[in-house]
């Protein structure tokens, strides 16, 4: 039976049947657009290399394992974004926010 597609089941397809060499950027790239076509919209950042770089500066520590993060973990700032927006925003302007200062806790300042 057919299930009912969503941007992340999309995702998962498509990553799935991607061919070698071919990484997490690309595979959320074309499911981004396979996804307008079908009118399905992430409801997740996904962490690729560039989005992982900008969410772990912004967030201070390091994301580990996870590979994609719901709006109940984004910060307040995030939230009025789409998912599609804020992994763009944390793609385009990771290296900017690496200059994020902190103060000895973690704690940005």
């Amino acid at each position: 039976l057919p299930r009912p597609w969503t941007f992340a089941t999309l995702y998962g397809d498509i990553w799935d049947v991607r061919p070698g060499g071919i990484g997490p950027l690309t595979t959320y790239d074309v499911a981004t657009r396979v996804g307008a076509y079908l009118k399905l919209e992430p409801k997740l950042i996904y962490l690729h290399t560039g989005a992982r770089m900008g969410w772990e500066a912004l967030m201070g520590r390091p994301a580990g394992r996870v590979h994609a993060v719901g709006p109940q973990s984004w910060p307040v700032a995030l939230l009025q974004l789409s998912a599609d927006m804020a992994e763009d925003f944390l793609c385009t302007y990771r290296e900017a926010l690496t200059r994020i200062q902190r103060d000895p806790s973690g704690v940005p300042i």
